[in-house]
């Protein structure tokens, strides 16, 4: 009877164990990999790539290895990351016994739940060691099949791979993809296109034997090595530098090359600021990169920004900016001087550090620009669209940060706030080729360039209730250019502001002004009226041009010249929602006057100017903000807390209303807790353990009793 129960008691302790042994093999899968980090460090965290039938794949990882849990032949393990171009490393052993294809999978597209190991639901290149000991490179999948290129299987030469073989693969989002075999190259293929092109962004390992095992895993971008560079110095010494991504380039003394297109190089000194020259050879996409931030990057602006003044097919000079949550950016494009006059053309960047640009072609200042947010990384590079481009006596020389022609960067002494002299920044135009932009005296800021403008600093005093006065003369006497010079406001106060629609930084904003002629077209007729316009200018309200909202005529007689003035006022107040604006000239009857229901809320302001010569005098801004919009005090005060405290004398009622934030904000508190609480039930085999055990100790109960029964 004691032996009875003995065997009883032990089959029923197998009983429990045996579910803790199942679900460890089958059960870890995802969640980091000790084994698997990326070269910044991190550790990598995947899954397995789960097919729709009931036979999941499932992989065992600990700190030493990773490998196909026994009897899971044929499994894909995918990493929570993404790479359009990048590197990946493992090393990775397989028992000599067994044979297969073993190696890891990249360029992965995302459907990776819907796929299994035969390449349904997915695409991606295969890098593998077969049962034959080839090297091998395939792609595979979803409207590819299977599919090698010429040249893409090749001996390995190993006798075994059963003490560990180091396998890398190296590509970018165009079908270059470089294999190396224990650190030497043996496969350089670019896809040809006879089949899709595999374009995802994901990566990890494939086994098809569960003796394989992955004992170290390393992602990232390649660390390539950092030459000299012996056409390119910075304060006259030779900097180093190295190729972004996989693409390769070749440097000597006769210029520094590309041999793939769509590629950058970037330098390894630092550039705050200063001036960057570069000779090459023309067209095709192709300049300087600066104010760069971020180390992980391609060509197409993954996870970094940067500046690029470059030159195009068509002989243009063309300034951008570009990357991660500013997608691209067309900031300016000017023909280049001398374009085709030589086999090479010579740029030029001139970078303040906070947002001045100056772009030169050929020994001449193109075109002078101030970005409102400027970049402020401090990496620098040249960049080229097409192949075996030529870059030469690349010139950089560092200056300290300048605050010139930016925000906060001029002073107007005729221009205060108190004691406070107000600033601004020149914000440029579309036609600048002598590099003039504005100067600035006791008594005025003058324009030297034609369609121009001028943003004041308003830090000190923004303005959305209130006035504007300024004296403003038109420039040149010449009849054509005496139109829309005058004062801005209401203007949007994170963007550049720029006459014409030229940019992605234009400005919506309201312009008072004096003008001769229409104002729909770009031109002014001889002796026209002399009118006072208002009128809503900028990108969303009409593209280039402007919109009249009002406009008065000015007594006859009156011509507006370049060696006249006007003195001109705006006032605004936001009433209920709308912009009430009224517009007047002194020493005139002629007023202007609107409500806008659809208004601009900016609370920048600043001067327009048509033509070189326009000037700005007696600027002063008035913020009323104080007058009408002071409701809000007022709308605070009903709220009054204590009047909705009081009707606590229904505490039943009021309970529930408080009762159900508070159970509410717990479950928003702490989401994790609960979400894992519930998983653990679900999931966790303490659950079908004490089944088994009650279920085995009930049968063992009444085995005994029967037994005992017959004894008696």
């Amino acid at each position: 009877m004691k032996k009875l129960l003995s065997i009883l008691l032990t089959a029923a302790m197998l009983a429990c164990l045996l579910p803790v042994f199942a679900v460890s093999a089958e059960e870890i899968a995802d969640g980091p990999v000790p084994i698997a980090q990326k070269t910044d460090g991190t550790v990598l965290s995947g899954k397995t790539a789960e097919s729709p039938e009931p036979w999941n794949k499932r992989w065992i990882v600990d700190e030493n290895k990773m490998q196909p849990a026994p009897g899971r032949n044929g499994c894909i393990f995918i990493f929570d990351d993404e790479m359009p171009i990048g590197r990946l490393e493992v090393e990775m052993s397989r028992a000599d016994a067994d044979k297969g294809c073993e190696g890891i999978v990249f360029a992965l597209t995302k459907n990776v739940d819907n796929m299994n190991f035969w390449e349904n639901g997915a695409q991606y290149y295969f890098l593998f060691i077969d049962e034959n000991l080839n090297f091998r490179l395939a792609k595979c999948g979803d409207g590819i099949g299977w599919y090698e290129a010429p040249g893409c299987n090749v001996p390995s030469g190993l006798a075994s791979i059963a003490d560990g073989v180091t396998i890398a693969a190296e590509w970018d989002n165009e079908g270059h993809v470089k294999c190396y075999l224990n650190g030497e190259l043996k496969v350089d293929y670019t896809d040809d296109g006879a089949k899709p092109i595999p374009s995802g962004s994901l990566y990890g390992v494939r086994a098809q034997k569960d003796s394989t095992t992955y004992t170290s895993i390393v992602a990232g971008y390649p660390v390539p090595k950092n030459p000299e560079v012996p056409v390119a110095k910075m304060d006259g010494q030779v900097m180093t530098g190295a190729p972004v991504g996989t693409k390769t380039w070749v440097n000597d003394e006769n210029g520094l090359k590309n041999d793939a297109n769509s590629s950058i190089f970037v330098f390894d000194q630092k550039f705050k600021a200063g001036t960057i020259e570069a000779t090459l050879t023309k067209g095709g996409d192709n300049g300087i990169v600066f104010g760069l931030t971020g180390d992980s990057m391609d060509f197409w602006e993954d996870k970094v920004q940067y500046y690029f003044l470059f030159l195009n097919n068509g002989g243009e000079l063309i300034l951008a900016k570009t990357g991660e949550g500013l997608g691209w950016c067309w900031m300016k494009s000017m023909p280049c001087p001398g374009y085709g006059d030589n086999a090479t053309v010579d740029i030029k960047v001139v970078w303040s550090g906070n947002g001045h640009i100056e772009m030169w072609g050929n020994g001449k200042l193109v075109y002078d620009y101030c970005d409102a947010k400027p970049l402020t990384g401090t990496r620098v590079g040249v960049r080229a669209g097409g192949k075996n481009i030529n870059f030469s006596k690349i010139e950089i020389t560092t200056a300290e940060p300048s605050n010139e022609g930016i925000k906060g960067g001029i002073e107007l002494p005729f221009a205060k706030v108190g004691d406070k002299t107000l600033t601004g920044y020149y914000s440029g135009g579309p036609w600048m080729n002598d590099g003039s932009k504005v100067t600035v005296s006791d008594d005025k800021l003058v324009h030297d360039t034609w369609a121009t403008t001028f943003v004041i600093d308003n830090d000190e005093l923004p303005l959305t209730n209130g006035s504007l006065t300024a004296t403003v003369t038109p420039g040149n006497t010449n009849a054509v250019d005496n139109f829309r010079t005058g004062i801005l406001f209401g203007m949007d106060a994170d963007k550049n502001v720029t006459v014409w629609k030229d940019s992605r930084y234009t400005s919506e904003y309201y312009v008072l002004f004096v003008s001769q002629g229409r104002i729909d077209d770009d031109h002014v007729e001889q002796g026209a009226t002399t009118k006072l316009v208002l009128a809503k200018g900028g990108t969303i309200v009409h593209e280039d041009k402007l919109t009249v909202l009002a406009e008065a005529k000015i007594a006859d007689g009156y011509l507006y010249k370049g060696r006249e003035s006007a003195t001109i006022t705006a006032t605004f107040k936001m009433v209920d929602g709308k912009l009430e604006i009224n517009g007047s000239i002194e020493g005139h009857d002629a007023t202007v006057s609107y409500t806008d229901e659809t208004p601009l809320t900016g609370s920048r302001y600043g001067f327009l100017a048509r033509c070189g010569g326009s000037s700005l005098s007696s600027l002063v801004p008035v913020n009323n903000a104080s007058e009408a919009p002071v409701d809000p005090p007022k709308t605070e005060d009903p709220v009054d807390p204590p009047k909705t405290e009081e009707p606590t004398d229904t505490p039943t009622t009021d309970k529930p209303t408080t009762d159900k934030p508070t159970t509410d904000k717990p479950t928003n508190d702490t989401p994790a807790t609960d979400t894992i609480g519930a998983d653990d039930t679900e999931d966790s085999p303490v659950v079908p353990i004490v089944i088994a055990v009650v279920a085995v100790l009930a049968v063992a109960v009444v085995v005994v009793i029967v037994v005992l029964k017959k004894k008696k």
